[in-house]
């Protein structure tokens, strides 16, 4: 390579790196490489920027503005049925759990998805005393895996479709992965049901153990003229509680150590709590103990107005990095955090000073405005709420629908392209009244659109400067000239960028080398793209690498050993059933019109 192709892969490779060890947004740290390229004249302005008016990209945004109607309408409501009723073996419960799942993920965004589904399991396993830990899991592999099965499942496969497009390839139609997607599917279901008796972790029962899933620490204070003040812990009832203990006593900034029952309290008093939901709920409410500073603002409004509501918070989320003293919950939010769990677990520290991470459940005083203002704004998604059917517009649902098959069946017989058919759907979403104008610019992920924007730029600085070649060409040495190994590299390669980055900048970054390959070896280049769509979601190893995961990492009370255990069969079955059918199903000498 010559030196200028060389300053590319640096730039990139240090970005990667950045995305890897930094806690700086995925948005942030390619837009930032990008910069530098243009700056050192080692990409075009032009090529650098053109990733912003692609197709794929603005196909994508439009799409957010469908689901959003779909979802402001409870079409996604009509799903619940499937998860109701006491199953009779776990696995049942399971499966009917994963196949709509999958089925509502092959046409739709699965973060809404999922989203809509995490409450629903939530209560349906405390309903019937299932532990969550044994569904959440599967929920957010079956929407991956279901997201595979067509163009619109997922925005990676959108985005390939609309490079191969840009490039006058058409070969690629609506349920051509579908090819792949649904044996894949089947296969990592079975797999997925046969393994989980084992491999799914069993967390205690959170009245009896300790470290239990979903503990929530709530931190309170000895109101001064209360009749706390001055009891002592056994008679101020703050011993034997329901589903929750007393853990710490601060006084002055002092921890007086293991709390003894005899121990006289005082005004100002910090006492801090651990437990469920059910347990913190009564702690809350409580006379003579009021929120700490940490979480202080109570809400003045009237209490029958106000409602607690759980939420995990996304990795794109604005009060990442944030502690919750700095937050601003009451005047951004209009609620009061009364609790908090990460991975399940208490946290250690003051919560006042906790930095909120990706993944924290909150447990949430607010009013019901807040489901509809925030609920589906980026900054939190939904864990568990009361009554959110009558939030919903039903009324709208069948003109939703319609919308939806609409836009489907324009895309699946050509007669609109993809972005044109999304455009179409969008802007009917908005006319009907299936969303409003706020709500759909609140649907759009515009970090996403920036971070992919962003790697097609990465992408063409790539080619301009010769790497692109360079990297296809030592991809071929190492692994020698047959096809199938290469496509067996470029697979291995996007699933390890998808796992260490996110899935639509790796299948940007890859994309081009895979064609670079194809062009050098003359072989038809549908394979590999199939290949970098199924690859680019199959993230299956860790919290990080899909947003579904993260979602179901706090109401499962996820470790990272978790995804490690239960993914790993689930990603080597995707790997090979993928790896053995493509060459099968799309010759690799024939070359696609």
């Amino acid at each position: 390579m010559e030196l200028q192709a060389w300053l590319v892969v640096a730039v990139v490779v240090l970005a990667f790196l950045m995305l890897v060890v930094s806690c700086l947004s995925a948005h942030v740290v390619l837009l930032s490489a990008l910069v530098v390229l243009i700056i050192s004249s080692l990409v075009s302005p032009e090529a650098a920027l053109a990733g912003f008016g692609s197709s794929g990209l603005w196909t994508i945004a439009a799409l957010y503005v469908v689901v959003a109607g779909v979802r402001q309408t409870g079409v996604l409501d009509w799903l619940g049925p499937f998860v109701t009723g006491g199953p009779a073996r776990e696995w049942i419960g399971r499966l009917r759990i994963m196949l709509p799942t999958a089925g509502a993920s092959a046409f739709l965004n699965n973060t809404p998805v999922v989203a809509l589904f995490i409450p629903m399991v939530s209560d349906w396993c405390r309903r019937y005393q299932m532990n969550p830990s044994r569904f959440m899991l599967p929920l957010s592999y079956a929407a991956i895996l279901g997201g595979t099965c067509t163009l619109l499942g997922s925005s990676t496969n959108v985005l390939i479709a609309g490079m191969m497009g840009d490039m006058g390839d058409s070969s690629l139609g609506m349920f051509t992965p579908a090819l792949i997607g649904v044996p894949v599917l089947i296969v990592a279901f079975i797999v997925m049901l046969v393994t989980a008796p084992w491999l799914l972790p069993q967390h205690k029962d959170p009245l009896q153990h300790e470290g239990a899933v979903r503990q929530f620490t709530v931190e309170l204070v000895v109101a001064e003229a209360s009749a706390v003040a001055g009891q002592t812990i056994e008679d101020a009832g703050l011993r034997h509680l329901h589903a929750a203990y007393l853990i710490a006593v601060m006084r002055g900034g002092v921890d007086l150590g293991l709390p003894q029952p005899g121990l006289v309290l005082q005004g100002g008093d910090r006492l801090v709590f651990s437990g469920e939901r059910s347990g913190v709920n009564d702690l809350a409410s409580r006379k003579g103990l009021t929120l700490a500073a940490g979480q202080r603002f109570r809400l003045e409004t009237p209490s029958i107005q106000r409602m607690l509501i759980e939420v995990v918070l996304p990795e794109r989320s604005s009060l990442i990095g944030k502690s919750v003293n700095d937050a601003g919950f009451r005047t951004r939010f209009q609620s009061a955090l009364v609790a908090l769990s990460h991975a399940g677990e208490r946290v250690s520290e003051g919560i006042g000073d906790y930095i909120l991470r990706p993944g924290d459940i909150l447990l949430l005083e607010t009013v019901p405005e807040f489901i509809r203002i925030h609920g589906h704004s980026g900054d939190f998604y939904i864990v568990a709420q009361p009554d959110h059917e009558s939030l919903r517009n039903h009324q709208r649902a069948p003109i939703a629908f319609a919308i939806l098959i609409g836009m489907m069946v324009l895309a699946t017989t050509g007669l609109l392209s993809i972005l044109s058919a999304a455009l179409a759907a969008a802007g009917a979403m908005l006319v009907s009244g299936c969303c409003s104008l706020q709500q759909a610019r609140s649907a759009i992920d515009v970090p996403l659109l920036v971070v992919i924007g962003a790697a097609f730029g990465l992408g063409a600085a790539l080619d301009q400067s010769g790497a692109v070649v360079a990297l296809a060409e030592t991809l071929l040495y190492l692994v020698g000239s047959h096809p199938w190994w290469s496509l067996a590299a470029v697979y291995l390669a996007t699933v390890l960028l998808t796992e260490t980055i996110t899935n639509n900048a790796a299948a940007i970054i890859m994309w081009p080398i895979a064609f670079g390959i194809t062009e050098v070896t003359g072989v038809n280049p549908l394979p590999f793209a199939l290949a970098i769509m199924v690859a680019a979601s199959a993230s299956f190893l860790s919290s990080f690498g899909y947003h579904t995961n993260l979602m179901v990492a706090g109401p499962g009370g996820y470790r990272f050993v978790d995804y490690l255990r239960f993914g790993f069969p689930v990603a080597v079955t995707v790997a090979v059933v993928t790896l053995g059918l493509l060459p099968i199903i799309f010759p690799f000498t024939q070359i696609a019109e």
